[in-house]
């Protein structure tokens, strides 16, 4: 069973048979994302992989780092390798598809008819803020779906 220990939960040992909970992320594999926070902010990627363990995402083409490969037999030069490292969830938002910009996720749990869909379609959060200043209301995200399965 996965353990959460302060930040992130710990992976479950090998041969681990007790029952784990599902880490669900809003974030996938192949999602477009934009950097909210960061060096990097305003860029947009897309997920190359997620770790729901540690809350993180690997982003292509942006927060790279440079690798310092030792000496071995298989690699006798050693060198550096420049890759991309994890980034946490908190500091990326999903691009929605629909309206081209970064948004909240939110999930349908019942389709048009009523019924239950399991897990969820993920959504574009739909939410009305007001100006402090100026009292008017905005409204950011549209609604549409993001994915196809929760």
């Amino acid at each position: 069973m996965s353990i959460f220990k302060g930040r992130y939960q710990t992976k479950p040992k090998p041969g681990d048979t007790t029952s784990r909970e599902r880490i669900i992320l809003d974030v996938r594999k192949d999602d477009e994302v934009m950097i909210m926070s960061g060096e990097e902010a305003g860029k947009k990627g897309k997920v190359l992989r997620t770790i729901p363990h540690k809350r993180q995402v690997v982003v292509q083409n942006l927060n790279y780092i440079w690798k310092h490969m030792r000496r071995t037999q298989q690699n006798p030069q050693g060198g550096r390798l420049h890759k991309e490292a994890p980034l946490p969830i908190s500091k990326v938002a999903v691009v929605c598809p629909s309206c081209g910009e970064p948004t909240k996720i939110a999930r349908r749990r019942a389709d048009e008819s009523g019924a239950a869909v399991p897990g969820g379609v993920r959504v574009c959060k739909v939410r009305t803020t007001k100006d402090r200043k100026t009292g008017k209301e905005q409204t950011k995200g549209c609604g549409a779906e993001i994915g196809a399965k929760g």
